[in-house]
């Protein structure tokens, strides 16, 4: 897997079938399908992940809230049919986390009969391999099934819009600090420099850096998710 020409992005297809996470065991034993339709951050590093589920014999609420790390409740429709929001309190384990960290833009992500699919995008800036490498290291079990260049017809936004919405919903701090870890190769694969080292340039503490940089992440996380 190689550079991709600036003005494509080559989609990635992910299978899971480790009954260890609950996107794969859930929806196998409630014999049902489920489907991210919506991730939102929310405070203290967590996640509200929205499930759309279809055909649930058991229910999914009772069996998510077996695994650790994870809350689940209803929020609309039916016990069969209908939105689950999961918080994810443990957002690095989390496959929308970690594809994002790694350098990826999540589509799709679905499950049923015991198999998971993600499909994800990797923007022409970052190295495939790079990314797959990294997400990986994070969840080894999982598979890469396919690998398909694709052009971009036209882009998610306007140059002018991302800003205007960067803008919106980020401090200066945590722009200031994305930006810093961006340049300084903190998001390469290995990296360039470490957030202490990055914090200690920009002159605060690397608590402080951590935070406003998980939180910027979990900003543009929402913009892009929100977006597919």
């Amino acid at each position: 897997m190689s550079e991709q020409p600036t003005d494509s992005v080559v989609e990635i297809e992910f299978r899971i079938t480790d009954s260890g996470y609950p996107l794969v065991s859930v929806p196998e034993r409630a014999d049902c399908r489920a489907s991210v339709e919506e991730i939102v951050p929310r405070r203290n590093d967590t996640y509200a992940v929205f499930y759309q589920v279809e055909g649930a014999t058991r229910d999914v609420v009772e069996l998510v809230n077996e695994h650790e790390n994870v809350e689940a409740r209803r929020v609309a429709g039916r016990e069969d049919d209908g939105v689950v929001e999961v918080l994810v309190t443990s957002p690095d384990e989390h496959f929308v986390v970690a594809l994002t960290d790694a350098g990826a833009i999540p589509r799709e992500i679905r499950s049923a009969d015991g198999v998971a699919k993600i499909v994800a995008e990797v923007p022409a800036m970052y190295q495939v391999s790079t990314v797959v490498d990294r997400f990986l290291s994070i969840h080894p079990t999982v598979e890469v099934v396919a690998c398909r260049q694709k052009d971009r017809t036209s882009p998610m936004f306007t140059r002018r819009e991302f800003e205007a919405i960067v803008e919106e919903r980020l401090t200066p701090r945590q722009r200031e600090v994305l930006r810093a870890a961006f340049d300084e190769g903190y998001f390469d694969w290995p990296r360039g420099k470490s957030g202490e080292e990055i914090a200690e340039d920009l002159g605060i503490a690397s608590t402080t850096f951590s935070q406003h940089l998980r939180t910027a992440e979990r900003k543009l996380l929402a913009i892009f998710f929100d977006e597919g």
